[in-house]
């Protein structure tokens, strides 16, 4: 599966710690290499969440492009989940539209 990340993706993944970076990093290579999301939650419409157990969550949807295409769109953490989700739903909508 090929994962492209969102610019507000890349702008939350600097602000956490370099543990972090690294265990998220990690994950993504599973999925990429294994098709492995782990624990993961369908959220509403074509948005899913990745889980963390320190809280963070990736929230990401899956677009048919070749094969599989993952597109994470942001994260967050535990504490701002339903206005991540909300910014999160809106640009999968956007995302599903493109052709």
């Amino acid at each position: 599966m090929a994962i492209l990340k969102s610019d507000a993706h890349n702008k939350w993944i600097k602000t956490e710690t370099v543990k972090i970076q690294k265990q998220i990093e990690a994950r993504l290579v599973k999925i990429e290499l294994d098709n492995y999301l782990g624990n993961h939650k369908h959220l509403v419409g074509d948005l899913w969440e990745l889980k963390f157990n320190n809280g963070n969550r990736i929230y990401y949807t899956i677009k048919i492009i070749e094969d599989q295409t993952m597109f994470l769109i942001l994260g967050g953490n535990k504490n701002g989940q339903q206005k991540d989700i909300n910014k999160a739903e809106k640009v999968a909508k956007e995302i599903h539209k493109e052709t």
